[in-house]
């Protein structure tokens, strides 16, 4: 581990110990902060597990070569915050498991529609300084013992491997007062994304942030009460839904305006520009998360042979979903599919799938329509970008936001080439 590396995890391990203060008192909190000493074996685990190791691989990726250790080690504060944030981020995020169609197994489905529609209710009233919010989070609460945080997850498996070692050296606990524990999660969810908003209070990014965290929150919710946008809705509607813009902002606000000044910085953020390659990176990121970078990648004569393939094994199965016929598919294109995979599995929202419980011969064509049509903005956004980013360098006279905004995509490109369930691929903005 590198001396960044550490600095950074160490003092996000901190954060996190602090940040059990915002949930209310209960046996979960009580299993977080034991989940979280070294001495009981089980930090390493936990830590991988809530994405930490991730997002600070993510921060020291991102700032290798653009800062000294001097600069590095001012910065180490700003990213405690908001890798706090994103991990209790993953709870609410993964409450969209399952929700782009039903399967008959489903229990909660209806359950969790409903809690992330008043969830982000809750978040985007906080955030407004909306004083109702106590009262949407408290109308919630009917719904939480439904909702495993352990089903509602990429991993439920380890989860339980680390309650029962808990369980084993706290008998009087109750099993399910630590699976069914979303309450104070969302409590510190909601807590610690308003502090991250008030870091860059005074910053001329402030709005920004504040905008892409509300962006976040309003999208999820569009895209559960709009399910049939156009493809163009629902692309510009997903690049909100993931914490991008926010989190690009926070940090290149840290950066230009505190730890590495950028003489121009100012006008970037007024006249919008800034928020464009935010933008455009968004966008970016959020294909790459669902498509994922090999299939965004793969050359035409390719594409048309892979889904004349799955044509013909869909004509031979009609009465199988896409689902069904992905699924059956996965191993094959496992280098492929690395998040397609994910989204079959999960039933999780894509930008390319929107019908994908309907047979597959009926819903291919417009899998791959979405697919071709991915795939050109795709290419066309990142030449754009790069275009956008030579165009700040030059007026900053300094290629430090460039860097910065340029790693997070190419994070995120090295990123998807691996499975979501790989070691390296556990994480996701």
């Amino acid at each position: 581990m590198t001396n960044r590396l550490k600095e950074a995890l160490d003092a996000g391990i901190v954060g996190l110990e602090a940040s059990a203060e915002h949930m209310p008192a209960s046996p979960y909190r009580d299993f977080y902060r034991w989940a979280l000493a070294r001495e009981n074996g089980c930090q390493d685990d936990w830590l991988q597990l809530i994405g930490m190791r991730g997002l600070v691989r993510l921060a020291v990726g991102l700032l290798e070569g653009v800062v000294d250790d001097a600069q590095w080690s001012k910065l180490v504060p700003y990213t405690v915050a908001i890798n706090v944030q994103q991990v209790y981020e993953v709870v609410s995020d993964n409450l969209a498991i399952g929700l782009a169609s039903r399967s008959d197994d489903d229990a909660t489905f209806a359950a969790r529609r409903e809690l992330l529609r008043r969830f982000n209710k809750a978040m985007i009233n906080r955030l407004g300084d909306v004083p109702s919010t106590a009262t949407e989070l408290q109308a919630v609460e009917p719904l939480l013992p439904q909702v495993s945080i352990f089903t509602q997850s990429l991993s439920p498996q380890k989860h339980q491997t680390l309650r029962e070692r808990f369980l084993a050296a706290h008998p009087r606990v109750a099993p399910k007062d630590i699976e069914y524990s979303l309450w104070p999660n969302l409590f510190a969810n909601v807590d610690t994304t308003v502090a991250l908003a008030d870091v860059m209070g005074s910053h001329r990014v402030a709005d920004l942030v504040r905008y892409g965290l509300v962006g976040r929150y309003a999208g999820v919710s569009k895209l559960l009460d709009e399910p049939e946008m156009p493809l163009d809705d629902r692309l510009s509607t997903s690049a909100h839904t993931i914490m991008v813009i926010p989190t690009i902002a926070y940090y290149v606000g840290a950066l230009a305006e505190v730890v590495k000044p950028c003489r121009g910085f100012d006008s970037l953020v007024t006249d919008g520009t800034l928020y464009e390659a935010l933008y455009d990176a968004a966008l970016l990121v959020r294909l790459l998360n669902d498509v994922g970078t090999n299939l965004l990648r793969q050359p035409e004569p390719e594409r048309a042979e892979l889904f004349r393939v799955l044509r013909r094994r869909a004509e031979r199965k009609p009465e199988g979903s896409l689902y069904d016929l992905l699924r059956g598919s996965l191993e094959e294109y496992k280098s492929l599919f690395t998040r397609i995979r994910k989204d079959v599995l999960m039933r999780e929202f894509n930008v390319c799938m929107t019908d994908a419980a309907l047979p597959a011969l009926e819903a291919l064509p417009g899998f791959e329509s979405n697919l071709v049509e991915v795939k050109r903005v795709y290419a066309e956004r990142k030449t754009g970008l790069a275009r956008r980013l030579a165009s700040i360098t030059e007026r900053l006279r300094d290629p430090t936001v460039s860097r910065v905004v340029d790693r997070f995509v190419g994070f995120h490109e090295t990123l998807y080439t691996r499975a979501y369930d790989d070691p390296f691929g556990e994480y996701a903005v």
